[in-house]
């Protein structure tokens, strides 16, 4: 079986919920009738129209002030059509995953928190900034509005995350600021992101995004079992406009996933990346105290290609003194220039 969709019909909330539909309907012999009752689409469109939209937009204006360009990390000058994307992946690792859900635990913070400052690490080094800007997709779905969990339909949005990197401060320090700027915006999360670019200017073009994928999934094989389906296997295939698109997944062993364009980027720099992701999250967790300025992003065999290998350059210099050297010089070509200034040498 193939399911096919946009994200016009439906968001990655809504495929789980999509799916124990289908397989309940499958138990009932082709029946939707015993499906229960579900909010209706126009409930959530009256529940938007009721924000204060101008409140947001001050928010948003006051988020990116100061942030006056794109951060962006990908080549010029290349198609932004979509293409079917390259997939690289990697686990973080059951324990340094469980050492960042004890640092979130005893700061008060989210895992995702974390992961979006580790996040904002590597794009500063990439980009050679200590002000960076990438996307964050948020479900969008209001908690005061009964039975949003069960809804099928479009309604993640596409944010701004901004993170100022001072080098001065500590990692602790940095992971607070990133959690309290998120959480003042909150509220005013339901603005589309050409609104916000509209009221905020260029610094709010970003061409990377973030994807904390924490909605249920629980379930779908137990509801499938019940109608007499066993399920073999699931893969998926996605297409982005995005040059990098990470996606983070919240299991025991803290799965990153990194969807790039292949006609920017080859699969090692995808991988690489991540695990220049990884090795941020490892210094986080291992001492929060730590500044940001010597967070190290680079890995020992690609500081070995930049120091040693691009370096390269050791000459062989002749004995003496400088002062020897030049009496030297001046025996060898007496008459030749020794200091110009203008025409007057």
């Amino acid at each position: 079986m193939m399911v096919t969709l946009h994200h016009i019909l439906l968001d990655g909330w809504s495929l789980p919920v999509l799916m124990r539909e289908l397989w309940t309907c499958y138990e009932a012999g082709g029946s939707a009738g015993g499906l229960p009752p579900v909010t209706p689409y126009r409930d959530y469109l009256a529940w938007l129209a009721r924000q204060d939209k101008e409140a947001a937009r001050d928010a948003w204006r006051r988020e990116l002030t100061g942030a006056d360009e794109p951060t962006l990390v990908a080549p010029g000058g290349q198609s932004t059509a979509p293409v079917a994307s390259g997939k690289a992946a990697t686990d973080a690792g059951a324990e340094l995953a469980g050492q960042l859900r004890d640092l979130a635990r005893r700061n008060g913070l989210t895992l995702n928190t974390v992961i979006q400052a580790a996040w904002a690490v590597v794009l500063g080094r990439l980009t050679g900034r200590r002000d960076v800007v990438f996307g964050a997709t948020v479900a969008g779905r209001p908690a005061d509005l009964p039975g949003m969990e069960s809804m099928l339909g479009l309604f993640i949005n596409t944010l701004p995350v901004r993170v100022r990197l001072d080098p001065a401060r500590t990692v602790a320090e940095l992971l607070a600021e990133v959690q309290e700027r998120q959480s003042a915006l909150l509220d005013h999360q339901h603005l589309s992101l050409t609104e916000i670019q509209r009221q905020t200017g260029s610094g709010a073009t970003f061409d990377t995004i973030m994807a904390f994928e924490n909605h249920p999934i629980g379930g779908q094989d137990a509801t499938a079992a019940a109608a007499g389906l066993r399920i073999t296997g699931t893969a998926m295939r996605e297409s982005t406009n995005f040059p990098l698109s990470l996606g983070v997944h919240p299991t025991e062993e803290l799965r990153l996933r990194l969807d790039y364009r292949p006609d920017l980027f080859d699969p090692e720099a995808a991988q690489g990346l991540l695990d220049r992701l990884v090795r941020v999250l490892g210094q986080m967790a291992a001492d929060p105290e730590t500044l940001v300025g010597r967070l190290d992003v680079l890995g020992e065999a690609e500081w070995s290609r930049v120091v040693a290998e691009w370096n390269a350059t050791e000459a062989a210099l002749p004995g003496g003194s400088i002062v020897e050297r030049i009496e030297a010089r001046v025996a060898e070509a007496p008459d030749g220039v020794a200091v110009r200034c203008g025409e007057e040498v």
